[in-house]
């Protein structure tokens, strides 16, 4: 069943990369979205003029963190394989894994801020279909689980390291308050037990033909539906649509991102959505309409949102973290190779 589940996904990508090769590469229309201007030089921030922790993994997928008033740069896991990792919303915790999909089984590893221990609580390895979900308060962290079979959603309570699994064929599990997503392998979404949406659902809100790809994935108090055209020989090109739900189940934002979307992903607590493909990142504020598409001249491999204020965004280019307003205005840069980040208050 594993073999069939990763057929259909494989599937699922070979459709997107056929959708993306119809439209040159996976590139914006050329009415919507001009080159990107040359890469800009940029000073370093002055001491002070930033504050929190931004997190990082190195090119060796190793685990940093940055004072940002300081500026001090410490190397937290000195063990490779933390390519991709979930800081806990209390700060205490941070999930981490090789991060690609369809490599050796590896375990999520927890590591614990303050004594600097890394245990692999779940004892599944294999968790590399969909990221991991911290629940609000910290205190349980979901996951899906693909070891020998059908993709499960595991939840590992950290107060009693207990493991409980709250539904059996479906991956992607988010939060939406303290309220439990997951989509089973129908592509149909559930919060707390509920339908939220289907593809019906999505072509009737749209009023157009889709498929639910990407995933769905929460914050704060949304959860981001995404769905992308099912476009005839001919056709205009596809497009991905995210749209967001509150606790309630109701479509709030909608954003036509004008790209085929690889993944989809929510900062600030919903209000700023990424659409990430191989182009580089989209990202999007869904209250001002300010999108960035360039990190000062660079296609953006990575984002994450300033804490207290989502309009200063930090984005890789690879090469360096770019310190930008949502209007696009670059301020400052440090050299620092990365391809994952993610920007805590301390």
């Amino acid at each position: 069943m594993r073999t069939a589940v990763a057929l259909a996904v494989a599937g699922a990508i070979a459709l997107l990369a056929a959708a993306d090769a119809l439209r040159g590469g996976g590139g914006a229309p050329g009415h919507a979205r001009p080159s990107p201007p040359p890469a800009v030089s940029l000073p370093a921030p002055p001491r002070g003029a930033l504050g929190g922790t931004l997190w990082y993994a190195d090119r060796d997928c190793r685990l940093h963190r940055i004072d940002l008033a300081s500026g001090r740069d410490e190397l937290v896991t000195r063990s490779p394989g933390h390519c991709h990792f979930w800081v806990s919303p209390d700060r205490r915790y941070v999930a981490m894994h090789v991060g690609r999909p369809f490599t050796p089984p590896r375990d999520l590893e927890l590591l614990d801020v303050a004594t600097g221990r890394i245990t692999t609580p779940l004892h599944r390895p294999d968790v590399a279909l969909a990221p991991p979900a911290w629940s609000p308060d910290s205190r349980a962290l979901a996951i899906c689980d693909g070891n020998g079979g059908p993709p499960a959603i595991r939840v590992y309570h950290l107060a009693t390291g207990r493991v409980t699994t709250p539904t059996r064929a479906a991956c992607f599990p988010a939060y939406v308050g303290r309220r439990l997503a997951f989509r089973d392998l129908n592509s149909i979404t559930y919060l707390g037990g509920r339908l939220l949406a289907d593809s019906g659902t999505m072509t009737r809100l749209l009023r157009r033909g889709v498929y639910q790809e990407p995933a769905p994935v929460g914050a704060g108090g949304v959860i981001a539906i995404s769905a992308t055209t099912v476009t005839p020989a001919g056709g205009p090109p596809p497009i991905t649509t995210v749209v967001l739900f509150d606790a309630a189940g109701h479509a709030t934002t909608r954003w036509d991102t004008g790209v085929i979307a690889d993944t989809v992903s929510l900062l600030a607590g919903g209000r700023v959505i990424v659409a990430s493909r191989r182009a580089g990142m989209v990202v999007d504020d869904a209250e001002t309409g300010e999108v960035l598409t360039n990190a000062a001249g660079r296609p953006i491999v990575a984002a994450a949102t300033a804490p207290g204020d989502p309009r200063l965004v930090a984005l890789s280019d690879g090469r360096r973290i770019v310190f930008s307003t949502m209007s696009g205005r670059a301020r400052w840069a440090l050299p620092v190779r990365t391809a994952f980040l993610q920007w805590t208050r301390q």
